[in-house]
């Protein structure tokens, strides 16, 4: 029983020493099991008139940021935002919410890109640094794109702005199923440089 107790303590610490490594003072990578919070917005430069009351930095990192022939098996594709480029003057939950939305379709494009480049590794023998950069590059496009035609359909109506808002919740969440498969799991670690 003694033994049975000692490993419950040990892998409760090793999965709170895990649910620290998403994330340092600076960034936090996309995790399913950890949400934003209000100390993720810690830029305290906020614009004077602001359109929204936060924003949040989200971005698709490609790692190693050098990518070489001989390092095509280890690249990564991070969905993370900066904490200290993000900002938030109203603190609510539709406000919150909004912003984890953002992150969430960071996280889908971060998945439809692994996907992407998994079928060209699948289909190809030989691989093209170029043509690797041309799919990232393109699903990069389309994220962003994405990115505004949220907000746009959020803003273009604010009394049925709560309306919008779940439909998006349910349709991002909805792809997030679809793309499972190519959810990864990483770490601060996963950004060091190899």
């Amino acid at each position: 029983m003694k033994y049975f107790s000692l490993l419950i303590v040990f892998l409760l610490n090793l999965q709170a020493v895990q649910a620290q490594n998403y994330e340092n003072d600076s960034i936090l990578i996309w995790n399913e099991n950890r949400k934003l919070t209000w100390e993720d917005f810690q830029s305290k430069t906020i614009p004077k008139k602001p359109k929204n009351s936060a924003t949040l930095s989200p971005s698709i990192k490609f790692y190693p940021n050098e990518l070489f022939l001989e390092n095509i098996s280890k690249i990564r594709i991070i969905a993370i935002t900066d904490k200290n480029e993000s900002w938030v003057d109203d603190k609510s939950y539709e406000v919150l919410n909004h912003e984890q939305t953002h992150f969430n379709i960071t996280e889908l494009y971060a998945r439809k890109i692994r996907k992407t480049l998994k079928d060209y590794f699948d289909k190809n023998n030989s691989y093209e640094l170029d043509s690797i950069a041309e799919i990232y590059h393109s699903l990069e496009d389309n994220f962003w794109e994405t990115q505004f035609e949220y907000d746009r359909e959020i803003r273009k109506d604010w009394n049925n702005g709560k309306l919008y808002q779940k439909k998006w919740d349910k349709k991002i969440d909805s792809l997030l199923q679809v793309y499972k498969d190519y959810e990864r799991n990483y770490t601060i670690e996963d950004l060091e440089e190899e």
